[in-house]
């Protein structure tokens, strides 16, 4: 996404509303700072720009945190002594069935899974153990050479629980595999639509959860395959839901009817702008956010050296008492991204807000006007000029 710096929008509100960027106070810089950002909030809703839009690949479920194999009891001397092999390796009891069970530890910090949400047979009669259970973007696991996906496998012989302020919650599910499998299980699965885990779900629980990305507000579409790559993608019904999750701060998180993969079109947030200049010396704390110049080396208003480039921006600090200052790429700090889209709506709707807070109503009627005529230009840019037409859906032609 092609970004505006705010010091190329402040140098050009202040232009518009009379004020000298180099006797620029920090009064006149807050009230253009918290203008700006209300108008982001304002075009950021209003159409659905590509530039704040985002696609996503994944699969409603609990997703798996960890797999491990539970050791099975070892042969032991009559006075409790372990029996092991000449290259010091336990000796293991076989079982009838020849059977290992896979521990699968689920996400605790994803809406956790009460054994108060199953149907009430299950719950009420003690059989949550025998409910079915699916593998979404499965793993592998190899026995005697040959590869089988974890999607095969229906049913769970166990589970784990655990208690919280809500009631008892499903801590793990217990998996039988054959005695010497060898389990392939990457936390993460890199693909060309970003990352994405494993998921669990359950036949006897109606959760079907997805978890938008932490930088999503709103979820608008949802399809069983990629709308980008085909015209015949059926829409999905979803629910949105504000769940209870105290582990994790403002996520977004959309309950559908049916396992599968999803392919989800959501909107990133709308950056917040309320930090001050810069401090060196000072120690940062996560959320916290300043204005700085990484270009410049410095948090002035106005340029203070004319041989270096100018690109002052907002940045919200990322980690724990951080004393180094923003920069290009930075572990300490994110940037608070504009599009630059928006640009001539930001500068002329700064202005006529600036300027009406000021008491010159006229003058900010006329740049109100300039800001919806920005508005309409830039549909057409998009519309007309770059022919940015969704594609029409011929899933249903009758």
């Amino acid at each position: 996404m092609k970004t505006v710096p705010f010091s190329d929008l402040l140098s050009e509100i202040c232009q518009l509303i009379g004020l000298d960027r180099t006797t620029l106070n920090e009064k006149s810089f807050n009230a253009i700072r918290d203008f700006t950002s209300r108008r982001i909030g304002t075009i950021w809703d209003r159409e659905e720009w590509p530039d704040v839009n985002r696609f996503i690949r994944t699969f409603p479920g609990n997703p798996i945190q960890n797999v491990e194999f539970v050791n099975l009891p070892s042969i032991t001397t009559e006075s409790g002594v372990d029996i092991v092999t000449q290259s010091n390796e336990d000796l293991w009891v076989q079982t009838d069935a020849n059977e290992q069970q896979l521990q699968v530890f689920l996400d605790t910090n994803f809406p956790r899974v009460y054994t108060a949400d199953f149907s009430g047979d299950a719950y009420r009669l003690g059989t949550i153990a025998e409910s079915e259970v699916q593998f979404q973007n499965p793993f592998y696991y190899t026995f005697d050479g040959e590869k089988k996906s974890m999607a095969d496998i229906k049913t769970m012989s166990d589970y784990e629980f655990q208690t919280d302020e809500v009631g008892d919650y499903i801590y793990s599910v217990f998996i039988a595999l054959p005695y010497g499998s060898v389990v392939d299980f990457p936390t993460i699965y890199e693909g060309a639509n970003g990352k994405l885990t494993t998921t669990i779900t359950f036949e006897k629980n109606p959760k079907r959860i997805v978890q938008l990305p932490t930088n999503s507000v709103q979820g608008l579409s949802a399809w069983q395959v990629d709308p980008r790559t085909t015209t015949r993608a059926v829409p999905l019904d979803f629910m949105v839901e504000d769940l209870f999750n105290s582990r994790v701060d403002e996520m977004t998180y959309l309950r559908f009817l049916q396992n599968g993969e999803k392919y989800i079109q959501y909107r990133l947030s709308a950056p917040r702008l309320n930090g001050t200049q810069y401090l060196d010396g000072l120690g940062y704390y996560y959320g916290s956010q300043v204005y700085y110049d990484p270009s410049q080396e410095s948090s002035d208003f106005n340029p203070v050296d004319i041989t270096k480039a100018t690109r002052g921006d907002f940045w919200n600090c990322i980690q724990d008492d951080t004393y180094f200052a923003p920069s290009y790429p930075s572990d300490f700090w994110s940037q608070a991204s504009i599009p630059y889209r928006f640009k001539d709506y930001l500068v002329n709707g700064v202005s006529s807000d600036f300027l009406k807070s000021e008491g010159r109503a006229d003058e900010g009627a006329m740049f109100d006007q300039l800001a919806e005529i920005a508005v309409q230009q830039q549909i057409d840019v998009l519309i007309r000029q770059q022919g940015q037409n969704q594609k029409l859906n011929m899933a249903y032609t009758y």
